[in-house]
């Protein structure tokens, strides 16, 4: 019998020795080939991935197609990334996935940029590149029918798929509903804020009472993606919005605003007012003092997919800037030729964008994302994606009654997951619109009720910067009004910020301190001749948080600090109040434990004031979420850190240092300057270093007296 060996893994033909006839090898050659030729061919093939080889069976060849062509590596030389986080994304960003990932291991290999020589050489087909994702490894691009043969020969490429679009109905952009209604028991029981037409799309889920505590979303950056944010610029709810960056990720510009480009930006007007806008009397947000990502990922037109590989990018530019919360009023779900989503996809594995968005849960991101509008189905669900994804926080919508909004979609998972995860009010609300700068609606969906809820998360976090995605969500789980009976058509209800603000782990501390310009060696404590002009809002920029008013026997504001070395930035920032005896206190006056949201651990404790020189305890004190901790400055100059750090204020009483009037942890001519230029001068001032409510001799006394001291804390 004719042997011919192929060697595994080569094409190295052996022909036997004995073989006399040519024409026979000649034969046995072009078989061989046609054999290695078929073998290559199925090899191609079988990198087209299932949907886009049955949608292709329907296309003519001159198509032009939007496929995601994923890559088999990203090249070598990969360890200059991994010692270099930095290089990848931002030191912001690094800080957050620090809550959900060991230090050795910030990064990871779907964090390093792509090969541009793979990018360069698809270019030079002739293939534009529409979005790149360092997630999936890979690019969406347009690409003609017939070069896909070719593309699939290409040794660096892994896999041809289909970027799935959806075409945008007009429900998903404006659910005509009637105007807000307000329940009986709704009433504006808050001191600080007037919320006008807003209040009862807030009110239901108690965010007015976390608002009264301080609680604003200040220091927490939420990325909102949606189909531009027209007006921006210039309409009254957004005039005080901190906005970090914008990106169109349509027309590739920062322009998110309606301009000669593509697609029109009303409806994220909408959802950005709801969770950002401020103007009181009008519309309040969620978390209105939060800063903010915008990012463009929907073109309107009428004529026009939404493209969720648009969705991906945004998510990935998010992440690297160092975003802590999303919040999107979108969904891919459907569409007749194809190229979209079904039910049956809705297992949170399938969907691309249901993918990116859970792997943003894994680097810290809080993800939130509408259920969608598709109303009831008995015997399956009606879930957008990535509004399926085990991480991602799915928002349905209420009435101002609490009950299911008819459109709001509803569960489960074909995995049999229960969603949504959670109800907010998404009928009916009040919103920004983009008519004029001073122009609001009705505004009705899910894309409402999402961004409601969102706020809710970033108030949480604010709260305690180091809770996890799943903590988050397991405390709204715990406090939301179905919690005891989840089903697919609630989830686990309406949220209940206040009771989930309560639930949130933070560590407890007692501590005492005394400020010399103040202090009264008579009654052994502080005067509180400035009680009346102690501002209910807090002076220190790190966390400047507003009350509803300050107890009459508080001395002055002071800020907290929690550093896990001397020279370290601040874990934790905590604006309290200073009582007359010394200690710090909650906002009452009343319990002398006060709540700093940081994980459990050693800490140095930080007191500053704003014309006293900051102090900080001389060794890292252990703090724990379950009982307090008590640290006494006032008993000895040994509880201070550094040399001098502390002044004696009679005898066993030590406190801190008055008259650095400008802050600048030096007590100096300028500091005396400003006493002597405020001369006479009256009010809650820097000045005043004694806080009588005057600015006088015995302030530039104490400047002068206490000249060069300087404070111990970097």
């Amino acid at each position: 019998m004719l042997q011919t060996e192929i060697k595994p893994g080569t094409t190295e033909i052996n022909f036997p020795k004995n073989l006399k006839q040519l024409g026979v090898k000649m034969k046995i050659i072009k078989a061989v080939f046609i054999l290695i030729a078929f073998s290559i061919s199925i090899n191609a093939q079988s990198k087209l991935s299932k949907s886009l080889t049955t949608y292709l069976q329907a296309k003519p060849e001159q198509s032009k197609l939007l496929v995601w062509v994923y890559f088999t590596d990203k090249g070598s030389n990969l360890e200059k990334y991994f010692a270099n986080p930095v290089s990848v994304v931002s030191e912001r960003s690094l800080k957050r996935r620090k809550k959900v990932l060991p230090e050795s291991a910030l990064i990871d290999f779907i964090d390093i940029p792509l090969n541009s020589d793979y990018i360069n050489k698809l270019e030079r087909f002739g293939i534009k590149i529409k979005q790149k994702s360092k997630w999936l490894n890979g690019v969406s691009c347009y690409i003609d029918k017939l070069l896909l043969s070719k593309i699939t020969k290409l040794d660096f490429v892994k896999e041809i798929d289909l970027v799935r679009t959806y075409k945008r109905k007009e429900k998903d952009y404006n659910i005509p509903v009637q105007k807000q209604q307000n329940i009986d028991n709704i009433q504006n029981t808050t001191a600080i804020y007037n919320y006008g037409q807003s209040l009862t799309q807030l009110q239901i889920m108690n965010v007015p009472e976390v608002h009264d505590q301080g609680y604003t979303g200040h220091g927490i950056l939420i990325c909102l993606m949606d189909a531009g944010f027209d007006r921006l610029s210039t309409h009254e709810v957004f005039q005080s919005m901190n906005v970090i960056a914008t990106w169109d990720f349509v027309n590739n510009d920062v322009d998110v605003e309606n301009g000669s480009d593509a697609g029109n930006g009303s409806h994220g007007t909408g959802t950005l007012s709801l969770i950002g806008g401020f103007k009181e009397g009008e519309l309040i947000g969620t978390s209105f003092g939060a800063s903010y990502l915008l990012a463009k990922t929907e073109n309107t037109e009428s004529e026009t997919t939404v493209e969720e590989d648009n969705w991906i990018a945004a998510s990935e530019w998010a992440d690297s800037i160092g975003a802590d919360l999303f919040s999107t009023s979108l969904g891919y779900l459907g569409f007749d030729d194809g190229t979209g989503y079904d039910w049956t996809d809705m297992d949170g594995n399938t969907a691309k964008i249901t993918v990116a968005a859970d792997l943003a849960v894994k680097k810290g991101i809080v993800v939130f994302n509408s259920a969608g509008n598709e109303g009831y189905n008995s015997t399956h669900n009606t879930l957008m994606a990535p509004a399926d994804g085990d991480s991602v926080f799915a928002i349905g919508a209420v009435d101002a009654n609490k009950v299911r909004a008819s459109f709001s979609s509803v569960g489960n998972t074909v995995d049999g997951r229960t969603k949504p995860d959670f109800m907010a009010m998404g009928s009916g609300t009040y919103a920004a619109g983009n008519s004029s700068d001073t122009y609001y609606r009705s505004f009705s969906g899910t894309s409402a009720a999402c961004p409601l809820a969102a706020g809710v998360g970033a108030l949480m976090l604010e709260k305690n910067y180091y809770i996890t995605p799943m903590q988050i969500r397991d405390i709204l789980r715990a406090t939301s009004d179905h919690s005891s009976n989840p089903d697919r058509l609630y989830g686990w209800g309406v949220i209940n910020a206040l009771d989930a603000m309560n639930q949130i782990p933070m560590l407890q501390l007692t501590a005492k301190i005394f400020l010399e310009g103040p202090y009264d060696q008579t009654n052994h404590n502080m005067k509180m001749d400035i009680n009346s002009l102690v501002p209910t809002t807090s002076p220190y920029s790190e966390n400047p948080r507003r009350i509803v008013s300050v107890p009459a026997n508080i001395v002055d504001w002071v800020l907290v600090q929690l550093k896990e070395h001397p020279d370290s930035t601040a874990k934790v920032s905590r604006s309290v109040f200073l009582r007359n005896d010394g200690y710090l206190v909650t906002d009452d006056g009343l319990s002398n434990t006060i709540e700093l949201g940081a994980p459990e651990g050693n800490y140095y404790i930080v007191i500053k004031h704003r014309n006293h020189l900051a102090v900080m305890s001389n060794t890292p004190v252990t703090l724990n979420t379950s009982t307090a901790v008590t640290y006494d400055f006032t008993t000895s100059e040994s509880k201070y850190y550094g040399t001098g750090s502390a002044v004696q204020l009679e005898s066993g009483v030590w406190g801190m240092w008055g008259g650095d009037a400008d802050g600048s942890g030096v007590i100096d001519a300028a500091d005396r300057n400003s006493t002597w230029n405020d001369r006479n001068n009256s009010g809650y001032l820097n000045s005043d270093v004694d806080l009588s409510g005057v600015v006088d001799a015995a302030d530039r006394n104490k400047t002068w007296n206490n000249r060069n001291k300087s404070s111990s804390v970097q």
